[in-house]
């Protein structure tokens, strides 16, 4: 009986898990800057779900991943208040 209620539990643990992971973004543009900078541009398909956007990068892929940038809106010096 103990096997059974235990194979349930891991068999919902399981899904919830799989359904709780993120969606990866679909496409992605990598563009050779100057300077040896290297600019990554993508379309953004999340629409009003998406509330922040956080970019990692990690050299396997796997672990360790860091965070390099992180956004939930845009912000411009070069508009003075007055001009809106």
């Amino acid at each position: 009986m103990q096997k059974k209620w235990l194979s349930l539990f891991l068999f919902v643990f399981s899904f919830s898990i799989l359904r709780a992971q993120q969606k990866p973004l679909p496409d992605f543009f990598i563009h050779k800057g100057s300077q040896n900078a290297v600019a990554i541009s993508w379309v953004n398909n999340f629409g009003d779900e998406c509330i922040q956007l956080n970019v990692q990068r990690s050299n396997d892929s796997l672990l360790n991943f860091k965070t390099i940038f992180s956004t939930n809106g845009f912000g411009s010096i070069r508009i003075r208040y007055d001009d809106m």
